[in-house]
This record gives structure tokens, sequence and C-alpha cells, in this order.
């Protein structure tokens, strides 16, 4: 008797098939090494299955057996800067990181001289800054915690790589444009991106994705940093992309003493949208943040994964997370605190609300503590349910009409989730996105 293959299992052959008859370029042994590793990940443990508990509301594995011959990444045609202008945030005054199919492309990017940081693509860096390139590639995301994120460790070749030195402050923001090529073909792209804040530093990043063409893409994209004593970084996460993108975004921290680490997810696009977020508070003195809004509607679906471990005493994070579901849209919510038995002190505040606007809009809420000590103040929650009546009832008395007043009171409830975006352009820009798709509700 012949055993159904599952689509677990032919994505995890088909990938190693494609693995095995791949002309890798030619690397550094630590990054042979970790690539190595990853391999041995997807040999042995596989995509995960729909029964999968981490994945159990998001069948990623059978999106991309549908949908693409999941391999290398897909070479990108000839991208101009013309091509990519119009998904530029509007008035935004920043440092340009343009990364095409994952490749960084040196002349689509603009980098001023600016004193305390260095950027470079990944390739290059991890021959010029060997060591730090070591301490960070595959040690803060390691590929055993994802088989996504392996999947990128296997498959990326480039990215973008940047140091900000000790005691730097670095008032402009950079901003990380990520885009796949499916103008002629299903596409796919891996693109690494690593961060290492130097002790003392202050640094802020913008990152959003885009997909070029009307065929399905696949960005399957892993982001590192590594905090040192007291540095601070902020990221702010865009996800507005109106092709048929499916995305898969891992983002992992490790901080240091009195570090402070502010990521703030914002999902307003996507066919099907993968967020892992995982921070890991390391010594005493560390805040931690996690922001997020998901704004959906059609068939699209967001599925967000957070982790907050605190290993050591005396550290804060805070985690609010805001959805608002229309028409026949999922979303998904799965947040961990862990405080481990040395984390004294700790003080840790969880919260994901959601509205949902139809009643064919569906949400997974699944907020978890594990506290494995006793001196902590740590709470968490979420709440579903559909806009307040008598709240519509008050304001139409004073003369909005009802689209008006749906639309107040549904950018009052996001607003919280923008108000620590650094940026005074990109809060803008999202505002304004978020009203016109309220005010069409």
């Amino acid at each position: 008797m012949m055993t159904k293959v599952t689509d677990a299992q032919a994505l995890t052959a088909s990938t190693l098939d494609h693995y095995d008859t791949w002309e890798a370029p030619a690397v550094i042994d630590r990054w042979k090494e970790v690539r190595n590793q990853a391999v041995e990940t997807l040999r042995e443990a596989n995509f995960p299955e729909a029964r999968a508990e981490e994945y159990k509301f998001t069948n990623f594995s059978k999106a991309l057996q549908k949908h693409f011959s999941v391999g290398p990444a897909t070479t990108a045609g000839n991208v101009t800067l013309e091509d990519i202008a119009p998904f530029f945030i509007p008035e935004l005054d920043a440092d340009r990181i343009v990364l095409i199919n994952g490749q960084y492309r040196s002349d689509l990017s603009v980098l001023t001289d600016i004193e305390g940081i260095t950027i470079d693509r990944l390739a290059h860096a991890a021959e010029k800054q060997t060591e730090i390139f070591q301490e960070v590639f595959g040690q803060v995301a390691h590929a055993e915690v994802d088989a996504f994120t392996a999947l990128n460790t296997v498959f990326a070749t480039d990215g973008a790589f940047i140091t900000v030195s000790r005691n730097a402050d670095i008032e402009r923001p950079i901003a990380i444009y990520n885009f796949v090529d499916a103008r002629q073909q299903a596409a796919q792209a891996y693109p690494r991106v690593l961060i290492h804040a130097e002790q003392g530093s202050r640094s802020q990043f913008i990152s959003s994705v885009h997909t070029l063409g009307d065929h399905p893409s696949l960005n399957a994209s892993v982001t590192e940093a590594w905090l040192h004593a007291n540095a601070e970084v902020n990221l702010v996460k865009v996800q507005n992309d109106s092709g048929d993108l499916y995305h898969y975004d891992h983002t992992e921290g490790y901080q240091s003493r009195d570090s402070r680490f502010t990521a703030t997810t914002v999902s307003l696009r996507g066919t099907m949208v993968r967020n892992n977020l995982n921070l890991v508070l390391d010594d005493q003195g560390i805040e931690s943040n996690m922001y997020g809004l998901t704004l959906l509607k059609g068939n699209q679906h967001v599925d967000h994964h957070t982790v907050m471990d605190h290993k050591k005493p005396h550290c804060e994070s805070n985690e609010l997370y805001k959805t608002i579901l229309d028409e026949k849209s999922t979303g998904v919510f799965n947040g961990k605190i862990f405080v481990r038995p040395d984390a004294q002190k700790t003080n840790a505040f969880q919260s994901n609300n959601t509205i949902l606007l139809s009643d064919d809009a569906t949400i997974h809420a699944k907020p978890q503590l594990e506290i494995w000590a006793d001196d902590v103040k740590c709470s968490h929650g979420a709440t579903t349910g559909q806009m307040d009546e008598d709240q519509l009832f008050y304001l139409r008395a004073r003369g909005l009409g009802e689209n008006q007043a749906k639309a107040l009171l549904l950018n009052a409830f996001a607003k919280d989730s923008l108000s620590l975006i650094p940026q005074d352009a990109v809060r803008n820009y999202l505002e304004i996105q978020i009203a016109e798709r309220l005010n069409a509700i």
C-alpha cells in the first residue's frame, strides 16, 4: 500500500532536489557551515504539516507547493529606478537600501556618508568584516527554529549588512526596500539583513516589501539584529503589497544589558503573510516593545507569531497588536512570553485586540505566558468583537454618516499601534493608507 505524500513532504523533497543541483556561490567557511546545517535541518524536520501546532492556521507549505517550484532565487530582469520609485514612501528623508530578488543593488540604493554607520552588501561584508559576520549570521536567527528560516539560510546569497558604531547616534533613518521581480514568471527571493548595533548606539530602520508584476511572488526574508549594551534600535516593517505576495518574515533580536528594541509591524495587504518576531532579553535593564496593526479584506491572510524571551532580571516588555478584519480575511496572533527562572523582577505586558467587520472574517488568537519566576508582573489578554453600536449611535446622532462614524472609530482603535513610529513621513503615509481603506468600508 502506497503512503500518500503530503504537501509538506513534497515541498521538502523538491526543495532539496533543487539544492542538490544548485551551484552555490563561493562563500567563507562559516557561511558554508551555517548553510549546511540549515540543509540538514530541512532533511530531518521537513516543512511544517497542516497539523503542526505553530502552523495550525497558516498552511504555508501547501501554498508554496501549489504556486512555486521552491529553489534558488529567481534571476531578476532589468529593474530600473523608474520601476521601483512609485513604491517609495513619500517625503521620507532617509538613506535607501534596495534589494531585488534578494540581491543588493548599489545602483538603486542611495547612501549618504554618515559617520558612525557602515552599510554593505552581505556578500562583501562576509569577507571584509568576518568577525562580526560570524558573530551574527545564523547565530541570532537559528535555522532550526523554523523550516522557512532554514529555507532562507539555504538559498540566501546576498542582502544587507549594517554596522552601527559604538556610541553613534544615527538620526537619519535607513529605508530597506525589498522587491521581488515577478513580471515574467512566478518568482522567489531570500533576502538576509544583518544589523550589528554596537554599545551605546542609536539607529532606526524602515523595511517594506513589494512585488513587481502580476505573477505570484515568494519573499522569504530573515533579519538578525544584535544589540550590544545600551544600544537602541527602532524597526518599522510595512507590508502593503498589492501583488500576489506570499511573504515569510523572520525577525530576531538578541539584546544585551540596558538595550532597547522597538519593532512595529503594519500589515495592510498580502495574499498570505507569516511574521515571526522573536526577541531574547539576555541581561538586565532591557526594554523590548512590539507593536502591530493588521488591516485586511478580501481573502488576505496574515499570521503574527511573537516571542518575548526574558532570561535575566529587571527587564520590561510591552506588546500590543490590533487587528481589523473585513470580508473573508483571516488574522492569526500567537504571542508567547517566557519568563525564565533567573528573570525575577520582570514586567511583561501583552494585548491583542480585534474588530471583525464581517461575519465571514476570522481571527485565531492565542496569547501565552510561561513563567518560572515568582517575583514578576505579567499580564496578557485578547479581545474580539464587532463595532460598538452605542458609540456608532452617538456619532450618528451628531450628524455623521454611517461610514464616517465607522471610519472615525476604527481610526481611533488603530492609532495606538502607530504612536511609536519615529518618522513623521512614515506615520503620515500609513495614516493616509489606513484612512483610505477605512473610508471605503
